[in-house]
């Protein structure tokens, strides 16, 4: 069987119609290697994005573990601090305490003191009136040894007279005497031994 021969026209447009096919083949190759290589890229911004995912991951659970951590410290640093407070306010009160002892110290500083100045006031009174005293008491005892001494001197007049009297018993008779003539005699010689002694005095 033998086929017709085909039309020059026919060919023709048979050759730009396969020019057309190849040439919208090639524009879809080009297509599709843009596409492959818009896919390559996204698929590499996924694979970042999973890497940083994972990355920031990894960052969250270390920034919670760090938050964890820090919370950590806070509560014991606020442990700390009000051991810290309590400390602070026992020392305070201490310090109150220990205050108010000193102002009562203070006072009875003072008040000892004024004591002690009002004591000192009358010692000082004391001592002066002791020195008038002992002055005094020196001149009573100068006038004492002189009265003792003088008393001394009239015992020993008094044992002369004694003497006197019994030798005068001895070479008299008393009986015989008048009575007033021998009363005479004994007061004359007494009169006479206080004028020694009150001569004896003034002198001194």
């Amino acid at each position: 069987m033998c086929s017709e021969p085909v039309p020059a026209d026919a060919l023709t447009e048979v050759g730009r119609e396969l020019a057309a096919a190849q040439a919208s083949l090639q524009s879809a190759e080009a297509s599709r290697t843009v596409m492959e290589n818009k896919l390559f890229s996204e698929q590499c911004a996924r694979a970042n994005a999973e890497t940083r995912a994972q990355q920031f991951s990894a960052d969250r659970d270390t920034a919670h573990n760090e938050i964890k951590l820090v919370k950590s410290r806070e509560a014991s640093l606020n442990a700390q601090i009000s051991e810290m407070n309590a400390v602070i306010k026992s020392h305070q009160e201490m310090y109150d305490r220990l205050e108010n002892r000193m102002q009562l110290a203070l006072c009875s500083n003072e008040i000892l003191t004024k004591e002690v100045n009002h004591g000192r006031s009358e010692y000082l009174v004391g001592i002066q009136a002791f020195k008038m005293s002992h002055e005094n008491l020196h001149k009573l005892l100068f006038h004492t040894d002189t009265l003792r001494e003088r008393n001394r001197d009239l015992v020993r007049r008094v044992k002369r007279l004694e003497k006197a009297n019994l030798a005068l018993s001895s070479r008299l008779r008393l009986e015989d005497m008048n009575p007033e003539a021998l009363v005479l005699m004994v007061e004359g010689e007494f009169s006479s031994s206080m004028c020694s002694s009150v001569s004896w005095l003034t002198d001194r």
